[in-house]
């Protein structure tokens, strides 16, 4: 007799599949988390060089994590704001629940 040994396909959570654009942020963060580490954001934020007081359109902005930095620089000063946009309802979603906890 000859045993099947592979494991059992595993099925995706709700909020894993993909969206209409094709991203699903849970899955993207459970993929990709090294995005958002200090190695890749900082030479980032280096290269943008944030002043307080300026206004910036955060392109493809996906969760929002960078998004998040940008703003903490520029609200120090008068008008400052960051406005992040994406594609990706899924990674919206993601945005807004990160900032509200």
């Amino acid at each position: 007799m000859v045993r099947d040994t592979r494991q059992p396909k595993r099925r995706r959570s709700n909020e894993d599949k993909p969206d209409a654009s094709g991203w699903s942020a849970s899955l993207y963060n459970k993929t990709a988390p090294f995005v958002y580490s200090s190695a890749f954001i900082t030479p980032v934020l280096s290269l943008l060089d944030a002043k307080p007081g300026e206004k910036i359109l955060d392109l493809g902005c996906g969760t929002g994590q960078i998004t998040l930095e940008i703003e903490k620089v520029v609200t120090q000063g008068k008008g400052g704001l960051v406005v992040g946009i994406d594609a990706s309802e899924s990674m919206v979603s993601g945005l807004v629940a990160t900032d509200r906890n």
